[in-house]
């Protein structure tokens, strides 16, 4: 996703924000999350297939969280501090 930003790279975990606009276009994300679940292979489609096979072939677990309304607030305030 061209508008994600990396947040976070150590180890063998990698930390993406997502802007909340760009929420919906997750859908594949989330059908790599259920394969993985399942334990099923899952065909996708459209432009970005080949891309979200390779990455269903290398991810062994994968996560969604939102911010804490703490984080929120911390991020304004860093925000106002420029």
């Amino acid at each position: 996703m061209p508008d994600a930003i990396l947040v976070d790279d150590s180890g063998s975990t990698i930390i993406f924000n997502v802007p909340m606009v760009k929420v919906k276009q997750m859908g594949p994300i989330f059908k790599l999350i259920q394969s993985k679940d399942n334990k099923q292979a899952v065909q996708f489609e459209g432009q970005h297939a080949q891309s979200l096979e390779r990455l269903a072939a290398m991810v062994n677990d994968v996560g969604v969280s939102q911010c804490t309304i703490e984080e929120v607030f911390i991020k304004a305030c860093k925000g106002k501090g420029k």
